[in-house]
């Protein structure tokens, strides 16, 4: 069993009796992870490969344990569930803060420890343009022109379904808005179903007639309430 970056190569199931590649966890025995991956791809539409290549381009990995995550906000140093750090603009393995430079127009090449979000969108469509154009290259789609035709393509489908989702957003907030206001809104009771309800409730209002009214509250029943004091009786 081989190792690498001091794992095994390859894990054994107990369960399914199969053996999973430690870096892609696919079964591809006697295959590299780039022969497989170009098995895979064989037979597909290139345009799919493509999208699924720009979908995969944004998506953030922990390089320690491999698990995705997402960052709304904050610095570029990522700590992962895992408790290992990398950095969320190039991905590596880091140690501390000397993986990063803040400083402008600074030509040292490190990573920039704050990004605006927009700085990171255009980060994020020149890494999604670059890994669809890969993949059309590699299926043997060599024509500029139309290499360009695909990625614009695929980049106004995403854009539509962009609109959609939010056009989607937009109309569950309107109609709770609306069921809101209709709630609010006092109820029109029907004259035919207000007698009846008058009609089912005349039986506990005859109940409530014998009872008489409520009974006053004796005093010093309250709580912390004085206890009346009695009279004394009259001398003999």
């Amino acid at each position: 069993m081989g190792f690498v970056d001091g794992k095994p190569k390859w894990v054994h199931c107990p369960e399914c009796n199969m053996k999973y590649c430690t870096s892609c966890s696919a079964n591809h025995a006697g295959l590299t992870c780039k022969e497989f991956q170009r098995q895979q791809t064989l037979g597909k539409d290139p345009k799919h490969l493509a999208a699924e290549a720009m979908s995969r381009a944004c998506t953030r990995s922990c390089p320690h344990c491999g698990q995705d995550y997402m960052k709304s906000d904050g610095c570029n140093k990522i700590r992962c569930k895992c408790g290992k750090l990398s950095c969320y603009l190039c991905g590596e393995k880091i140690a501390d803060y000397s993986h990063f430079c803040n400083k402008k127009r600074c030509a040292c090449g490190k990573c920039k420890l704050w990004t605006s979000t927009e700085e990171m969108e255009r980060i994020d469509e020149e890494k999604r343009q670059h890994a669809g154009r890969k993949v059309l290259l590699d299926q043997g789609i060599t024509n500029e022109e139309e290499i360009a035709a695909i990625l614009s393509s695929l980049d106004e489908e995403e854009d539509d379904q962009s609109v959609d989702t939010a056009a989607a957003v937009r109309k569950g907030r309107a109609g709770n808005q609306r069921a809101a206001a209709a709630a609010a809104r006092p109820v029109d009771v029907p004259p035919l179903i207000e007698a009846q309800i008058d009609r089912l409730d005349a039986p506990l209002r005859d109940q409530m007639d014998l009872l008489g009214p409520n009974p006053r509250p004796q005093q010093g029943i309250e709580f912390g309430a004085a206890a009346p004091q009695r009279a004394a009786p009259p001398a003999a």
